[in-house]
């Protein structure tokens, strides 16, 4: 049996992010529901993350939309300007009156979603509800042996944090002997490292899964996308995402950056909540990295040369992923 191992903080995306083409990609989870390894502990994080995932993403789209209350100084016009000067102001008013009217129209629209997602009416929630049918209940030997490896301090999960990604990985071992290949898809460095585009698994559960099958193939992912379509290539399922929902997918992702003036870097985009800065370079490289203040890139926008800010600040500092 092939399987999908697909951490939380993926799924979370669905609710992260304002991206039309992301319903093609639940949809295409849906067609192999049955291939995906997920537990109660799993759908719990997801429950549990997903309201306050969604306000904060939302804030993130509606604070771009306030306008600064800049005026321009009109007792500095001169009598040729003092009308283009005045008109400017009037117009800037215009539109912060607008742009109020827009805001409290936006507000609405969020209350009410806010309102659907808590009660699991939306369509994503729908949608991973026909997911939720198949996670598997842990054992209390699962629950005792994950908190053993907390304890140890043993991959993956912090001591700090809850049990819920030793719980996962326990019951994740146990199911391992019935498995021929896996793809793991995840964005927690808990799990896997990146050198170059290429991505490893962490030793220690790399071991551990070579232990209960040693026959075990494993392939590692930091997107859905990718992950997915390598699974569909691997396994000949040709229809579940062809060529050309994929080009859809990668060309609508592009259309959310921020595109930079500079002299190597394209455009970038930012995740607030999982703290990963996407970069694309002019030679059309895209890279991930991990664990960025979002202080650094509102830095890197504001910078008068974002290349050399790049440079300083970001290559060399934080884990990265070639996508």
């Amino acid at each position: 049996m092939n399987v999908l191992f697909i951490d939380t903080n993926i799924y979370l995306r669905f609710f992260d992010e304002n991206r039309k083409d992301l319903k093609k990609l639940l949809d295409t989870l849906l067609k192999v529901s049955n291939n995906i390894f997920i537990t109660e502990q799993i759908v719990a994080e997801i429950e549990r993350n997903k309201l306050q995932v969604f306000k904060q993403s939302i804030s993130n789209y509606t604070n771009k939309l306030k306008i600064d209350s800049v005026v321009l100084p009109e007792h500095f016009a001169t009598d040729f300007n003092n009308i283009e000067i005045g008109n400017w102001n009037k117009h800037r008013k215009a539109l912060k009156n607008e742009n109020e009217k827009l805001s409290k129209e936006i507000d609405e629209i969020i209350i009410k979603n806010l309102d659907l997602i808590s009660k699991s009416y939306d369509s994503v929630s729908k949608g991973l509800e026909f997911l939720y049918l198949n996670a598997i209940k842990a054992s209390n030997g699962e629950i005792s042996n994950a908190r053993l490896r907390r304890e140890l301090g043993n991959p993956p999960g912090k001591q700090l944090d809850s049990l819920g990604d030793q719980v996962t990985w326990e019951q994740f071992l146990n199911k391992a002997s019935t498995y021929n290949e896996v793809w793991i898809i995840t964005n927690d460095s808990d799990y896997l490292t990146e050198y170059k585009g290429t991505i490893f698994l962490n030793s220690y559960l790399y071991s551990e899964l070579r232990n209960r099958n040693s026959t075990l193939k494993i392939n590692c992912f930091t997107d859905l996308l990718s992950g997915l379509e390598s699974y569909g290539k691997k396994n000949n399922i040709n229809d579940l995402i062809d060529k050309k929902t994929v080009k859809e997918i990668r060309e609508e992702e592009m259309q959310y950056r921020i595109v930079l003036e500079s002299s190597n870097l394209k455009s970038v985009k930012y995740d607030s909540n999982q703290h990963i800065l996407e970069i694309e370079f002019l030679n059309e490289s895209l890279y991930q990295y991990f664990d960025v203040p979002e202080n650094v890139f509102e830095n890197l926008l504001s910078s008068s040369s974002p290349g050399r800010f790049f440079e300083n600040e970001i290559k060399g500092t934080y884990r990265y992923s070639k996508v």
